[in-house]
Order: structure tokens, then sequence, then C-alpha cells
């Protein structure tokens, strides 16, 4: 989703879905679900040139024009690294919930 909206949109699309299916399986803590979504999208959002204003910020400022595909190799190593530090972080902290 973060791809091609930016992240903070996701966010707050998705937290009242992410809330209502907590509620209806009643799951007693929201929290680590929330938190996961949050830092997904965040993480997410560093894939494309417009997935977070940095991005935008750097595109517009580089000296040479930055395609999508040149932009999204560049930064695929270090979303695909931050996912799984995210991932096991929130197995950590969240595992037993």
């Amino acid at each position: 989703g973060s791809a091609a909206v930016m992240n903070d949109s996701v966010v707050l699309i998705f937290s009242g879905v992410v809330v209502d299916l907590c509620v209806r399986h009643k799951v007693a803590n929201s929290l680590p679900y929330l938190l996961s979504l949050a830092t997904t999208a965040n993480i997410g959002s560093g894939l494309t040139m417009t997935g977070n204003p940095q991005n935008i910020l750097i595109v517009s400022l580089a000296y040479d024009d930055i395609g999508w595909a040149e932009f999204a190799s560049n930064m695929i190593l270090p979303v695909i690294a931050a996912s799984i530090i995210n991932t096991a972080m929130m197995f950590i902290y969240y595992g037993s919930e």
C-alpha cells in the first residue's frame, strides 16, 4: 500500500481496519498490530520516490534525474533489512500475544 500512497495516509486509513479486526477476533491488545502497521508502512514507504516526504526531497535535490526503477533498486536492500529487523523486533516484544 505505501509504495503508491504516503505512509501517513496508509496508517490513518488502515488503523481503523486493524482495530476493527482485533475487536472482531477478540484480541485483548491491539497495540502490537497497530505498531506493526505503523512501522511496516514507514519502512515500506522508503522503497519509492513518493512514499514519504524525505524521499521526495532527496529526489528533488538530486543533481541528475533518478528514475523510479533506479531509486527502488537503491532502496530495496535497506528496506528488506529494515523489514527483517522490524519483524524480529515485533516477535521478540510481542510474540507471546
